[in-house]
């Protein structure tokens, strides 16, 4: 069984709201924030 981890890690570009979708933002506008 493998160990579990303490590290997250989050990619910024995910939750900018000033990126696209198709650029690689993947949540909602709505839940994404202008400067992560």
């Amino acid at each position: 069984m493998a160990a579990k981890r303490d590290e997250m890690t989050l990619w910024t570009g995910y939750f900018d709201s000033r990126i696209s979708r198709s650029d690689g933002r993947r949540v909602p506008k709505s839940a994404s924030i202008s400067k992560p």
